[in-house]
């Protein structure tokens, strides 16, 4: 089981974070099927073969993930796309 973690500072109201990533949760589920929900100032998603959550605080925004093993030989591309996706939704 491989792992990614991936954090970025931020400087926006806690609340438009926390509206940023749930924009970034719905083109995931777009894009990859992902389910969501939301616990406090977490969102925690899954799919076969992946888990993981993001948590958001006033400076920051944190994604941990959990690759399945048939998804570990993609982790690279995988941690990639997801640093791309905060990139764009926290610009």
């Amino acid at each position: 089981m491989a792992h990614i973690s991936i954090e970025r500072q931020h400087q926006l109201p806690l609340e438009k974070a926390r509206q940023l990533v749930q924009q970034a949760a719905e083109q995931l589920k777009k894009d990859v099927g992902l389910d969501y929900r939301w616990s406090g100032d977490a969102l925690h998603f899954d799919r076969p073969g992946v888990s993981g959550q993001f948590q958001v605080n006033d400076k920051h925004v944190k994604v941990d993930v959990k690759l399945g093993l048939l998804l570990s030989g993609l982790k690279g591309k995988i941690e990639q796309e997801l640093a791309q996706y905060l990139d764009q939704y926290l610009k």
